[in-house]
């Protein structure tokens, strides 16, 4: 059975994956902040044993944030 905790953190990865690359530059990083809070919030309260695998989904996901972000401006 999928871990319901991966299923949530990758399922807000795609999204702001999505808009990485296909929202508008100028608004993409702006909508992806409340699916990112959502992210981190779920990686922080995961049990230990889950946190190497959604450490690493959170870190790929930052990457896009800075270039969505760099983009903005």
């Amino acid at each position: 059975m999928p871990n319901n905790n991966f299923r949530k953190v990758n399922d807000l990865a795609d999204e702001i994956k999505y808009l990485h690359e296909n929202g508008d530059p100028k608004t993409a990083f702006r909508q992806a902040l409340r699916p990112w809070s959502r992210l981190t919030k779920l990686v922080k309260e995961a049990p230990d044993n889950e946190q190497p695998v959604l450490h690493h989904i959170m870190v790929e996901t930052e990457k896009l944030l800075d270039e969505m972000k760099r983009r903005a401006k």
